[in-house]
């Protein structure tokens, strides 16, 4: 079942990856036109296992060398070797492969040398590793080996050898050299600070190599130098003066004697020592190299790259750098960004961007993205002068899988002829393999892939490493294109894939005139294409072509209904060109509207998705343009085809600010006028935030992605001079912030004189502003000393309202509860209120509000509803120990200034709780402000008192001023209270000892009174700028005497007694006729003769 599963997901991955070929597909043909296979040849040792035909490529004009550093030899003088290697030569024109053999020779043993171990062992010696050549036959080539080892008396010696060929023109290389520096016997092994360290025993040299951009040099990466810190080592000629024999006299005076000089050529190799700069161990410096003339500054000098990818943490680093003697200067150092990635695996150097300057391409395969593992990524420098590099991107493959791409990296060239080099990267282990295809650009390369090639091979299960060789980008069919080979080394396979050219198809279309009238009824347009292209097999082109006038609104036909027209063409190099005409329906409302000519072309051959190439078909560039569309205006009696219109946008309603709640909606007029040409299509956009929507969208206008678009003027043209008006209506109810801004802009579709007053930007500050009213309601009725004593507990409900109009979004509640009465002229105080029994239950939207207790700034109590039955030793009480269970008595008082035993017995009961009084220090400094909010509170405090008790004999116990009291402070977080009937209801209770109030009443004192301090404040606004408040305290009354109340029966009696009074005189006025209606005719008349007279009265002294 689970293999089942996953076949099944490996199906959907290769039917993914071929859609995906198919969309991606670009000029390389989606196919391969080739294929190599491994020649089936007699070997004489038994193959047990791929031998990896493929794994590194040159591509030639001719012929693609082929390396397989696994095959077994056909070779009879290496019968007895496992696995030497192999390198095939293979025919373009055959298709047919054969070995292409650098050294015949089996395995080597020389029984002594004095200086160099020439022993040689092949087994297994890898070559084909690694090469590098030319394009052309008559290049250099260049091959290496790098496992072959030199059997020594106790070790074994892998030194790594390469052979490099002038030239490739014939079956079998010609020439050949060989390159095997590291044999001396001397530096096998140093001693370097006391220790032994393998120095050149296990280089394995070749294990890449690079002919340098001067085709002159080159240069072969050998990792395992000095306990694997790595080298590079370049093999280069040099020209020594040569004078030879006796045979070289001069021909003019023989008798003189006189040698004639000559050049000769000799190769050296420089292998310089990694100490000498420093380098780390197991570094593998020399895994992958490369060279460019990178400093802008010496154009002519060229400098080597080389990568060791175990440097910095394993990160991996690559340097750039030049030779001197027997050390390399290091100019620039790159490093990768993640541990392990292997950072420089491969790298080449290319002008991806045009500047002239070779840039870097730098393969880290072992790159993981999160949630996977081994996806890989390629870091592309680009080169920004004077060997300064910037990280341009990072590509990645995009895909999932543990691809490892980067593991190849290969020069392309300009395959698209865009006027900039282009990059392949071999993913092989990306299921079957994959090769992606990046563009170069002015930017550099682009992110995304132009095309993937993936493995022909449909088996998944193959594991056909397609994409481990890639070759260099090679015209092979001379179309002016460069194609590309692909090794699948698993698989035993080489892919040759030729590139279609690429054109560009030039359509456009032209109006025969500037503009249509209104009472024109058809005007006249030329449409031309024609065909750009380098290639010369593609000087023509069918195409189809497809004519579109006035699509979207359909008022221009080429006959009857139709206004679209699709023909066959042959585009070539000279543009071909043909005039339409056209018929035209004038619309009065569409006049703003441009009529739109379209013309779309596409090719008629296709690249065919098979293994034949169409010699004839081309590409176009899916980045360009496939249409090309000209817009036609009406005539409008402006200055010019499109008017100038200079509309200005103004408005009102507004302020520059606005309080947050104090309506629910706000109406903007604004107010557009034309001072320019006649403006068509006149338009308002409006912008709000989201928290201001819009309370009503009027008919002129609809909303589009939280934007108002109106129309104006009821759509007709907004001539000069004229203006309108809109009323737009705005929700404030859900505002907050500090600040809105509303966008407000005006457009047509014509030009605008002034466009910056078009746009209004209308920035509203918000404030907040509430008033609160604070109310509360006796619970406990006035208490008498006479009635009561002892313990006595007082309850009061204070309710706090939000009267609007802002919400407060976050407000405390200060509670001040006295609790210690300060005796006057003395330093003694009294506990009055058992704070340990204070409780405070508030309530806000049926939510509790805890309460905080704090004294001194020292919180003593967490949680309000939670009151302990045991006693506590509480460190507050200004900075003493307190014993709540002993409330009710003075705790703090002088020594030498106790109260007099006949008056209390307090200190033989509390002989133990004596403190000493409370150092200056201790009392809080009162800054004159303070002062004046006291002044100001116990003002208020007595003006509501005035009207219940005589201010002058009554004791007044609150918190105004901490020197007279000591208090208890409770406060409460109260969030998002909202204006209206939502309030804050706070029930506070407490016990108060009315003993020690009898005590401190005197004989001019009568009324004692405790009074809750309350205050609220925002958080957010400590200087109160935007709150008001109302307060009202709660006052506790204590009577030294029993207050006389009125008994209830005076009451029944007053009432009684008020009725009889009423009957008596409703029943004397009856009796008096006054409810008769004779006695009301009667007195009317008294009243109208009484006038008369008067009125008589008056014309006689007249």
């Amino acid at each position: 079942m689970q293999e089942c599963r996953e076949f099944s997901f490996k199906l959907f991955l290769l039917v993914a990856f071929n859609l995906f070929i198919q969309i991606n597909g670009f000029n390389i043909s989606p196919k391969p036109n080739m294929i190599f296979k491994e020649p089936s040849l007699k070997v004489y040792k038994p193959k047990v296992r791929s031998s990896y035909f493929g794994f590194t490529l040159n591509l030639r004009e001719q012929s693609i060398i082929v390396g397989a550093p696994r095959a077994q030899s056909s070779l009879e003088s290496q019968r007895h070797i496992n696995e030497t290697g192999a390198i095939y030569k293979c025919s373009l024109q055959s298709g047919e492969c054969a070995p292409y053999v650098f050294d015949a020779n089996g395995n080597v043993h020389v029984e002594r040398s004095d200086y160099t171990y020439d022993s040689e062992r092949k087994d297994l010696q890898w070559l084909g590793v690694s090469m590098d050549g030319g394009s052309k036959e008559t290049d250099r080539f260049v091959v290496c080996a790098s496992k072959l080892a030199a059997d020594a008396v106790v070790e074994y010696l892998a030194h790594g050898i390469c052979y490099w060929t002038p030239n490739t023109l014939g079956s079998e290389p010609q020439g050949v050299r060989q390159i095997a520096p590291l044999r001396l016997k001397s530096m096998q092994l140093k001693l370097r600070n006391g220790n032994r360290v393998y120095y050149y025993s296990f280089a394995q040299m070749g294990l890449s190599v690079h002919l340098t951009e001067n085709n002159e040099e080159i240069l072969i990466g050998a990792p395992g130098i000095y306990t694997w810190k790595g080298s590079v080592i370049r093999y280069r000629p040099r020209v020594e003066e040569d004078f030879g024999g006796l045979s070289r006299r001069s021909s003019d005076n023989p008798g003189a004697h006189k040698i004639v000089p000559r050049q000769a050529i000799e190769y050296i190799s420089e292998i310089p020592d990694p100490e000498n700069w420093g380098q780390q161990n197991d570094s593998y410096f020399g895994y992958a190299v490369s060279s460019g003339y990178f400093d802008s500054r010496e154009p002519h000098k060229i400098f080597y790259v080389a990568s060791a990818p175990q440097a910095n943490l394993q990160s991996g680093e690559v340097y750039l750098f030049s030779f001197i003697l027997n050390t390399i200067i290091i100019h620039r150092t790159f490093t990768g960004q993640q541990f392990g990635e292997y950072f420089g695996y491969s790298l080449l150097s290319e002008d991806f961007n045009g500047d002239g300057l070779p840039d870097l391409a730098i393969s880290a395969p072992l790159y993981s993205v999160p949630g996977s593992y081994e996806n890989g990524a390629v870091y592309i420098f680009l080169n920004k002068g004077e060997a300064n590099f910037e990280l341009s991107n990072v590509l990645k493959s995009g895909n999932s899988l543990p691809g490892r791409f980067g593991i190849t990296l290969s020069k392309l060239g300009d395959i698209d002829h865009d006027g900039y080099n282009d990059l392949a990267i071999g993913a092989p282990h990306e299921g079957n393999g994959a090769v992606y295809v990046f563009l170069g650009s002015s930017n550099g390369i682009h992110e995304k892939a132009s095309q993937v090639l993936r493995s022909p091979m449909d088996d998944l299960n193959d594991q056909s490493m397609f994409g481990h060789g890639i070759s260099k980008g090679v015209d092979v069919d001379s179309n002016g294109h460069h194609d590309l080979a692909v090794g699948a080394p698993n698989s035993e396979m080489v892919y040759l894939y030729k590139t279609y050219p690429v054109i560009r198809i030039n359509a456009y279309t032209q109006s025969l005139s500037r503009s249509i009238s209104i009472n024109q009824t058809k005007f006249q347009f030329r449409a031309c294409w024609s065909l750009e292209s380098t290639s010369n097999q593609t000087d023509q082109q069918p195409i189809k072509i497809t004519l579109k006038v006035d699509p979207q609104v359909k008022r221009a036909f080429f006959s009857e209904n139709i206004n679209e027209m699709e023909f066959d063409a042959i585009a070539v190099p000279l543009p071909t060109c043909k005039i339409y005409d056209v018929m035209v329906k004038f619309s009065l409302p569409d006049i703003f509207k441009s009529i739109d000519i379209e013309i779309h072309y596409a090719l008629m051959r296709k690249i065919p998705d098979s293994e034949v190439f169409c010699d004839t078909c081309a590409a176009i560039n899916p980045r360009d343009p496939k249409f090309s569309t000209e817009k036609i205006s009406f005539s409008t009696g402006c200055k010019d085809v499109i008017c100038v219109s200079d509309l200005r946008v103004s408005s009102s309603g507004f302020g520059k600010s606005f309080i947050l709640g104090s309506t629910r909606t706000q109406v903007v007029t604004y107010k557009i006028a034309n001072k320019g040409e006649t403006s068509y299509l006149t338009e308002l956009n409006i912008t709000a935030p989201s928290q201001m929507p819009f309370a009503k969208i009027p008919s002129a206008c609809r909303l589009q992605d939280n934007s108002l678009r109106c129309t104006l003027y009821k759509g007709r043209p907004l001539p000069n001079g004229a203006e309108d008006t809109l009323d737009i209506a705005f929700d404030t109810s859900h505002l907050a912030g500090e600040s809105v801004t509303i966008k407000a802009e005006a457009f047509n579709t014509g030009n605008e004189l002034n466009p910056g007053d078009n746009v209004l930007v209308n920035v509203i500050q918000l404030r907040e502003y509430s008033e609160v009213d604070i109310s509360y309601r006796q619970l406990t009725p006035i208490l008498s000393l006479e009635n009561d004593l002892g313990m006595k507990e007082i309850k009061n409900l204070v309710e706090i309202r939000n009267n609007g109009p802002s919400k407060i979004r976050h407000m405390k509640v200060l509670i001040h509860i006295p609790i210690s009465y300060l005796v006057p002229n003395t330093q003694s105080r009294i506990l009055l209120v058992e704070y340990n029994n204070i409780t405070i239950n508030a309530t806000h939207n049926n939510r509790t509000i805890n309460a905080v207790f704090t004294q001194n700034n020292t919180v003593i109590i967490q949680n309000a509803m939670e009151i302990s039955s045991t006693p506590q030793i509480v460190e507050n009480m200004q900075g003493m120990d307190f014993d709540s269970s002993k409330v009710g008595y003075p705790v703090e008082f002088d020594p030498g200034n106790q109260p007099d035993s006949s008056e209390t017995d307090l200190s033989n009961n509390f002989s133990n709780s004596k403190r000493r009084r409370r150092a200056t220090g201790d009392i809080p400094d009162i800054e004159y402000d303070q002062l004046t909010r006291w002044d100001n509170t116990i003002t208020e405090i007595r003006e509501s008192l005035s009207s219940l008790v005589s201010i002058d004999k009554t004791v007044m116990f609150n918190c105004h001023n901490p020197a007279d009291a000591l208090c208890i402070e409770a406060s409460l977080d109260v969030t998002n209270l909202e204006a209206g009937d939502n309030v804050v209801s706070i029930l506070i209770s407490y016990n108060v000892d009315l003993n020690q109030i009898d005590k401190i009443l005197t004989e001019t004192k009568d009324y004692f009174v405790i009074t809750t301090l309350i205050d609220v404040t925002k958080l957010d606004d400590e200087e109160g700028k935007t709150i008001k408040v109302h307060k009202s305290y709660p006052h506790n009354i204590i009577s030294k005497y029993k207050l006389a109340m009125v008994p209830l029966w005076v009451y029944i009696i007053s009432i009684i007694a008020g009725l009889l009074i009423l009957v008596m005189m409703t029943y004397g006025f009856y009796k008096m006729g006054f409810f008769k209606r004779e006695k009301k005719e009667e007195l009317e008349k008294l009243h109208r003769r009484s006038q008369r007279e008067e009125d008589e009265s008056e014309q006689r002294l007249t």
